[in-house]
């Protein structure tokens, strides 16, 4: 917290920095308290009041106001309602990517390259944070259309980035045992199998892009 307060405090000297010092010092720490109950994460917390008290300084008006505390602890509670509503949403949009990618792959169980598709789905489905798909289901959620419709670019981009981490853990590259805590794909199947899973994933995932229904 020393970094926060050094930075905003050297911004500018004609504010009313001892005002807000004083502010900053007084609920700090039961803001914190209070989102951490509420979100149930002190570093998710901590975040979520820094947010609160940066909007305090730029609104130099807000040092000034009688009800300073229930001004303080609304918007702390305001902040981490909008945490939870989206954690939810991200929380949404990553099971709909995992069903969804293994519902894809399914379809490849009969053929004969059984050896390959499961080298894929080693990695593809080992899970993660799923940041990229999730980015995507948002962005098309914000433009007003139904975000499921946005699968399969979610997942060929999910392909594309597990292509590429299979091939940088290849021994010829940075040689990696472990990844995402199981042992890396070279390791399972073999280096020559691993580049042909990363490759097969990079082809593949323009084959599932090309299949997206657009508006």
């Amino acid at each position: 917290m020393s970094y926060l307060k050094s930075h905003i405090f050297s911004v500018s000297i004609s504010r009313n920095i001892d005002l807000f010092e004083s502010l900053f010092n007084t609920y700090y720490a039961g803001l914190v308290a209070y989102a951490t109950r509420l979100v149930g994460n002190v570093n998710t917390a901590e975040d979520i009041v820094c947010d609160v008290f940066t909007l305090v300084w730029e609104k130099q008006e807000i040092l000034q106001m009688e009800n300073q505390k229930a001004y303080l602890f609304t918007a702390v509670r305001n902040q981490s309602l909008n945490y939870l509503a989206q954690l939810k949403v991200r929380d949404e949009y990553r099971e709909y990517i995992e069903q969804y990618l293994a519902n894809y792959f399914g379809q490849f169980d009969a053929e004969p390259q059984k050896n390959l598709y499961e080298a894929m789905r080693y990695s593809l489905l080992a899970g993660g944070k799923r940041l990229r798909p999730v980015f995507v289901f948002e962005f098309c959620r914000l433009c007003g259309i139904e975000w499921k419709n946005a699968a399969p670019f979610a997942g060929a981009i999910e392909m594309i980035h597990t292509y590429s981490l299979i091939h940088d853990d290849l021994p010829c590259m940075d040689n990696d045992d472990y990844r995402r805590g199981r042992l890396t794909n070279h390791k399972v199947y073999g280096e020559a199998m691993a580049v042909l899973a990363g490759d097969a994933l990079l082809t593949d995932a323009f084959a599932l892009a090309a299949s997206a229904q657009l508006p």
